[in-house]
């Protein structure tokens, strides 16, 4: 596990060898990773040629293959509620509407900074876990809620996506959306809401997202580590996923270390490290009673 500002710049291949980081392998510097030098990291995203030529039949079998592989991988939501993801995709595919996905960009926790880590540094990581979970659920729209507070950030993201549009990458176009900058904005029926043109306030009440949700369409919300981790699985396989972590909940997890600590910051750590050592390898305390 490496502190981001030490992280050394070597190839994604050893690093997958080595073991962590993987999320954060492409972080370099002090930009946003731009599209040449996401590709050259992480390889590029090899979508089935049946989301571009129109065989609804091969895109089906398609997605449904691309399920099953994040079934197998065990990859549950990083955005607290630990719903796995692949049972989220099935929920809204093949109904009878076109589905719609919607990437959680807007951290609602004020300590963390995960999220915000991932879009700010390595936005086509993200983008790419969108592209993969609409071509997975049938959609034919994608968006990423952001806070819009964060103009900089709204502006880089503007910037990639529209990198990716030149490059023709994502078969469904991805439309950035802001919400209130608040931490109730964050909730997912919210941020349906606010989609819709509504406020952006929680429904709480059934219909739930899955059911009902962006014009009345079945909705999947994920949160932007959970597609970070999407992208990675749909370059490298369940079983290199599951590589990491432990047997019943696999993959490495997103944490956020803060206040008396030598080097605080966003770390990525196997899923059942033990808190002391997270706080070890971040320094360990900076104030001693």
């Amino acid at each position: 596990m490496t502190a981001l500002a030490e992280m050394p710049r070597r190839a994604y291949r050893r690093q997958r060898e080595d073991g962590l980081p993987r999320l954060l392998a492409g972080i370099t510097g002090g930009q946003p990773a731009d599209l040449r030098h996401h590709e050259q990291t992480y390889g590029p995203l090899d979508m089935p040629a049946a989301a571009w030529n129109g065989d609804r039949a091969a895109a089906h079998r398609a997605a449904a293959r691309l399920i099953e592989t994040i079934d197998r991988s065990g990859l549950t939501g990083r955005g607290g509620a630990g719903f796995p993801a692949g049972r989220k995709l099935r929920s809204v595919a093949g109904g009878g509407r076109p589905a719609v996905v919607v990437a959680n960009g807007a951290e609602g926790e004020p300590a963390s900074k995960k999220d915000e880590l991932l879009l700010s540094r390595l936005p086509h990581l993200v983008l790419d876990g969108i592209t993969l979970a609409a071509f997975a659920a049938g959609a034919n729209e994608a968006y990423l809620a952001m806070h819009d507070g964060k103009a900089r950030l709204m502006a880089n993201l503007e910037g990639a996506i529209h990198a990716r549009d030149v490059a023709g990458i994502d078969p469904v176009p991805i439309r950035l959306v802001g919400i209130d900058n608040r931490y109730v904005a964050s909730e997912q029926t919210a941020i349906v809401q606010c989609i819709n043109g509504g406020p952006g306030l929680p429904t709480y009440a059934p219909p739930r997202t899955h059911e009902r949700g962006v014009d009345g369409r079945p909705t999947a919300v994920s949160n932007a580590e959970t597609l970070a981790h999407l992208a990675m699985i749909g370059r490298y396989g369940d079983a290199w996923f599951r590589e990491t972590g432990l047997p019943q909940e696999p993959g490495t997890m997103l944490v956020t270390v803060s206040g008396a600590i030598r080097q605080p910051g966003v770390y990525e750590v196997e899923i059942g490290t033990a808190i002391g050592e997270v706080l070890m390898r971040a320094g360990g305390p900076a104030e001693r009673p």
